[in-house]
């Protein structure tokens, strides 16, 4: 409905246009009347009418003077001017003005009153479209130049030869010139960037990716000149251009801290952040975002919400005996020790986070490892001829592209340790359920009065007798089918058992001894250090610490 406003300082006037025509019912709303243009303009800042019809001759402020002052306003309504016969000079004055026409008010008739205001709501619908359209089209437009000064800005930073003369001819396009670009860059990555998306505030990625790239903007550009470069999957790169400001570190690490504040405050996202080095020109900007690209997965090990400072931090190349981890932990799998896996794992995780190896060379290094092992198992398959899969696990395929995918994408040192040592459990169970299919009945049947009874004690004339095989038949068979003793396995489950029972609290050696069915302490120590590697006490001691 058209928003109209009536003015004029004649009382009779303003009542007789309030009831010659009943305006709601011609799609008009009259919003209300003002004696003079002052009163005018106070109705037309909290009313907002789409027409305004006004006497032009009025004290205190006239029609032509209201107007213009509207028009410095950039009001966007129309206006209808009332006029006598002596008013002609006013009414062209009005009309240059921009007014949409007149009436007479002595010849004021109900229809040429709504016929005019057709007219003129017409008018001033078609130019508002006209306006939508033109406004729609500047967006369009503006989106266009940004989007291709982003993957100007996108293809420089990853791709780009910084000599090559047509970069520079499309920089200044952009009003860049290259060889005199100087400040700093922020990178900032979206923890958790796929959670993000799909469970947070904002459930659409083009979506969050615009609401953040505007927080970026309005944050740093209001304040300083600048570009941010959208690098997709939660990425981002801000440039700060430095050549009129001299900002001190602790201001720019204030810059960077206030705007991941309010990337959360306004989002809820959590954002690891790195702050680069000064350069200058292109080849030096292009050496900083490759610095702030390996800087940032040092979040590997700090975690999420991290900042980074670019010139503090140097991850390590490998430089670790890593053929000791492959043996030890291949060692662990063919074994079958899932305590002696974990511990090693255990002792990696630790060696990660004081060493802060490149997690994409550790990644792929277990990648290869695990490639390794399982391609052991197809070796054992085929020596023991145990190709029949109904005699094992569930069929497990250790290396699937979602396996691979996770560990690949693993985003912290913790995630990444806990995905891989599932995958090497995996591959233990298989290795065994493989070799148990291979062992005799006898052997296997040993193998469960042992498990049945690893906390007592059992003879092995008891365990032969059980498979009704004399015991030096038996202690053969076993030790061909497993590769080890009797005694030796039965050794290795008590101290699988007494390695949980160290974990419990206020648990004494000597108790956890004779709970295992051993009881000399000195023999235990012994025993538990030659398996272990570690004294009874050392052990408990490195998981009481834990919290």
């Amino acid at each position: 409905m058209i928003r109209v406003l009536v003015v004029d300082d004649e009382k009779i006037v303003r009542i007789t246009l309030q009831t010659i025509m009943k305006w709601e019912q011609h799609g008009f709303e009259l919003i209300g009347t003002a004696g003079d243009g002052l009163q005018a303009l106070d109705k037309v800042a909290k009313d907002k009418p789409d027409i305004i019809i006004t006497d032009l001759k009025m004290p205190n402020l006239d029609g032509i003077e209201l107007i213009q002052k509207l028009r410095e306003q950039s009001y966007a309504g129309k206006f209808i001017v009332l006029s006598n016969y002596d008013d002609y000079e006013y009414v062209r004055e009005a009309m240059k003005l921009g007014a949409a026409d007149y009436l007479l008010k002595i010849t004021l008739k109900p229809e040429e009153l709504l016929t005019l205001l057709i007219k003129v709501s017409e008018q001033l619908s078609e130019e508002r479209q006209l306006k939508e359209k033109n406004v729609s089209m500047q967006i369009r437009l503006n989106e266009a130049y940004f989007q291709q000064k982003n993957a100007f800005w996108k293809e420089l930073l990853k791709n780009g030869d910084p000599g090559d003369l047509s970069a520079g001819v499309e920089a200044t396009q952009y009003g860049l010139d290259l060889n005199t670009l100087r400040g700093r860059l922020i990178y900032l990555k979206i923890d958790h960037y796929e959670d993000a998306s799909s469970n947070g505030k904002i459930k659409n990625k083009k979506l969050l990716d615009f609401s953040v790239a505007n927080i970026i903007k309005e944050t740093v550009s209001n304040k300083y000149r600048s570009d941010c470069v959208e690098l997709g999957n939660g990425n981002y790169t801000v440039i700060i251009y430095e050549q009129d400001i001299g900002l001190s570190e602790d201001s720019w690490q204030m810059l960077v801290r206030d705007l991941v504040g309010l990337l959360k405050l306004y989002l809820n996202l959590s954002v690891s952040s790195t702050l680069s080095e000064r350069f200058e020109g292109i080849h030096a900007l292009q050496e900083q975002y490759d610095h702030c690209l390996r800087t940032s997965r040092a979040t590997f090990y700090s975690g999420a919400g991290s900042m980074l400072i670019a010139s503090q931090v140097d991850l390590s190349q490998w430089p670790i005996a890593s053929g000791l981890w492959s043996e030890a932990i291949t060692s662990a799998v063919e074994e079958g020790d899932s305590e002696r896996l974990s511990a090693c794992m255990a002792d990696m995780a630790e060696q990660l986070h004081t060493m802060k190896i490149e997690p994409l060379k550790i990644k792929q290094y277990f990648l290869t490892l695990l490639a390794d092992l399982e391609y052991r198992i197809m070796k054992w398959r085929a020596v023991t001829g145990t190709d029949d899969r109904s005699l094992l696990e569930p069929d497990i395929v250790i290396l699937s592209d979602s396996r691979k995918g996770a560990i690949t994408q693993a985003e912290t040192a913790e995630q990444f340790i806990a995905i891989t040592e599932q995958a090497l459990q995996e591959i233990l169970s298989d290795f065994q359920a493989i070799k148990r299919s291979s062992f005799r009945k006898e052997v296997n049947r040993v193998i469960s009065i042992m498990h049945e009874n690893r906390e007592g004690r059992i003879r092995l004339d008891q365990l032969a007798k059980e498979v009704n095989l004399n015991v030096n038949y038996l202690c053969r068979v076993f030790k061909r089918d497993t590769g080890k003793s009797i005694v030796q396995y039965m050794n290795e489950l008590k101290i699988l058992q007494s390695m949980e029972l160290l974990k419990l609290p206020d648990c004494r050696v000597k108790e956890v001894a004779a709970s295992v069915g051993i009881d000399d302490p000195v023999y235990f120590n012994r025993l538990f250090r030659k398996t272990v590697g570690v004294s009874p006490s050392e052990y408990r001691k490195k998981f009481s610490a834990i919290p």
